[in-house]
């Protein structure tokens, strides 16, 4: 049996790069793009590649990407049988983009929450299963199949996040089972500190990445700030001011993720995510 030639293609927001093989050895060519790079992101970009006619003898591919988001990498494997000339595609992955899930769980279930913190709803068990199954439990499915697009900061972003509802869920079902103290403002306190601790080393990625998540990290971390020092002083108000930060951080996430959804299924970009 003749050997194979493989070559891997690289896909991101400011360049292409496709590999074309000819008998045993690979070229590569360079296709440039205007816009920013960003490191990384939440999301995918499916791809698809198509024969180029003219180039039959060489084998030469024609790589055509429909971009939904910005600054994946997607891995693509070209193998060609070196005696018949006859290519075949492995595409490594495939599968959907678990994005838009993530965000819409985030910014729904933190809408639902920030509504009663502006004092419009009680803290009752349309929250609780919000937080638990939606915000909670959507979330960290979104960060597993995040891993699989081998995304970072998606994984951590809504593996986190997805950890942190399910965590405050529990905080206000203890103390109702009998299984544990209810805590205090100061205790309260330090657990939103640590988390916007962490969402400010979130903020920081998002610098290299697109505007509107940058945004919507910016308002997660002076959501944090406005229930730490809501819990600390007790005053009504700064919690209030903390439903509407809430509120803007939710309706953020919420209008990435349907943006991306949409987007995705017409082809285009219909909504600037």
């Amino acid at each position: 049996m003749r050997p194979r030639v493989q070559c891997t293609v690289f896909i991101t927001m400011h360049h292409k790069l496709f590999r074309r093989c000819t008998g045993k050895k690979c070229t590569s060519q360079w296709l440039h793009h205007p816009g920013r790079c960003p490191d990384t992101f939440i999301g995918t970009i499916p791809l698809s590649l198509e024969r180029d006619k003219r180039d039959l003898k060489t084998g030469d591919w024609q790589l055509m990407s429909r971009q939904t988001a910005k600054g994946y990498q997607e891995k693509i494997l070209l193998t060609e049988n070196v005696d018949t000339g006859r290519n075949d595609i492995f595409l490594t992955d495939n599968t959907a983009n678990p994005a838009p899930l993530g965000l819409c769980a985030f910014g729904m279930t933190t809408l639902l929450l920030s509504i009663h913190n502006l004092g419009l709803t009680t803290l009752s068990s349309p929250i609780l299963a919000m937080t638990i199954f939606y915000g909670g439990v959507a979330q960290v499915i979104a960060g597993i199949m995040e891993w699989k697009k081998n995304n970072t900061f998606g994984l951590v972003t809504f593996g986190s996040f997805g950890f942190f509802w399910i965590s405050f869920a529990t905080i206000l079902m203890l103390p109702a089972l009998g299984l544990a103290k209810a805590p205090g403002p100061a205790e309260f306190a330090a657990f939103l500190s640590v988390w916007g601790i962490f969402a400010l080393g979130l903020f920081v990625c998002t610098l290299k990445m697109h505007k509107i998540l940058m945004i919507t990290l910016l308002a997660v971390v002076l959501l944090v700030i406005l229930l730490v020092a809501a819990q600390l002083t007790g005053n009504p108000q700064i919690l209030q001011l903390g439903g509407a930060m809430g509120i803007i951080a939710g309706a953020l996430a919420l209008y990435i993720g349907i943006g991306q959804l949409v987007n995705e299924i017409h082809g285009k970009k219909v909504f600037p995510v």
